[in-house]
């Protein structure tokens, strides 16, 4: 599996291999949290958002607060939400 792929001026296209196994790049980014700059409202009350998710009940993405996200029963991972948190 490929780690890296760089481009430099005059040296051509490097490409570093991963040693490491599947599941330590699983481990490494596991889907379930994203940075942003700015936390978004809750899609369904209003409140500050903790997470992107998918919303099972409706079938479609939102931005939940924490009170919601457990209320609707949502969850962290690749194909099901991410947690959002402030980049400082």
């Amino acid at each position: 599996m490929i780690k890296e792929i760089r481009m430099t001026k005059g040296e051509g296209i490097t490409i570093k291999e991963n040693t490491g196994s599947d599941k330590e790049l699983k481990d490494k980014n596991d889907h379930k949290a994203v940075e942003v700059f700015v936390l978004p409202k809750c899609d369904l009350c209003g409140k500050e958002a903790k997470y992107d998710v998918l919303i099972p009940r409706i079938g479609k993405w939102g931005n939940l607060c924490q009170i919601c996200f457990d209320d609707e029963k949502c969850s962290l991972g690749l194909g099901k939400g991410q947690e959002l948190i402030v980049k400082e």
